[in-house]
């Protein structure tokens, strides 16, 4: 079975976590983890904000098509 995406982010997040909890974890690799964290969760953010954006549009055809044929 092949994991998601989501799945493996969660499977790595818990594999810091216990490091952090066992005191094993170098403060460069904890600073690594909450940038690469930051970065996902800045590229949802951008890919949710594009996907208003092209929904936004798509909705704004409907209407100026909607009151020209009307």
């Amino acid at each position: 079975m092949t994991n998601t995406k989501t799945e493996n982010f969660i499977v790595q997040a818990a594999s810091h976590l216990k490091d952090v909890q066992n005191r094993t974890m170098t403060t460069d690799r904890l600073v690594g983890a909450y940038i690469t964290f930051q970065q996902i969760r800045i590229k949802q953010v951008n890919e949710d904000n594009a996907l208003i954006g092209r929904s936004l549009a798509a909705g704004m055809l409907f209407v100026c098509q909607t009151l020209y044929y009307a």
